[in-house]
């Protein structure tokens, strides 16, 4: 019985149907990649649009969600920083979402648009295998 449990209001449920395939633990967030799916799941706390992909104000999300716009995509790689996520397509494009304030997300677009999805891929076309975001910062291989 979860009553007895401290914080059960807020408490995310067992991952009872997803077998993840990767994790990463940002300051107060969770991704995570499904296995054989590919897909993204996020859940934790979305002040800056980390967990949802919006601009949402919504505090803290406790069911795994796909981000806005990602439900289509399969995912290889994922990372959370402090406040923003970052994730690799299954096709080799970064994807990232949430605060973006000191550049660690690509919300400002080349056209000076805010997004709060954004998309990058190599000029080359050299697929993306690794990505990785520190408290203000993202890095990628």
């Amino acid at each position: 019985d979860d009553k007895d449990l401290p914080f059960s209001e807020n408490m995310v449920r067992p991952l009872q149907t997803i077998k993840v395939e990767h994790v990463s633990l940002g300051h107060n967030h969770t991704i995570l990649i499904e296995k054989e799916t590919g897909k993204l799941f996020c859940f934790g706390d979305n002040g800056r649009g980390q967990v949802d992909g919006t601009s949402s104000t919504n505090t803290s999300i406790h069911t795994p969600m796909t981000p806005i716009g990602l439900s289509e995509d399969s995912f290889v790689d994922v990372a959370a920083g402090l406040f923003h996520s970052a994730a690799i397509t299954k096709d080799g494009e970064l994807v990232t979402w949430g605060c973006g304030r000191f550049g660690q997300s690509l919300t400002i677009q080349s056209d000076g648009s805010i997004s709060n999805l954004g998309r990058w891929r190599p000029d080359d076309g050299v697929p993306l295998k690794k990505v990785s975001c520190g408290r203000r910062h993202t890095v990628i291989l």
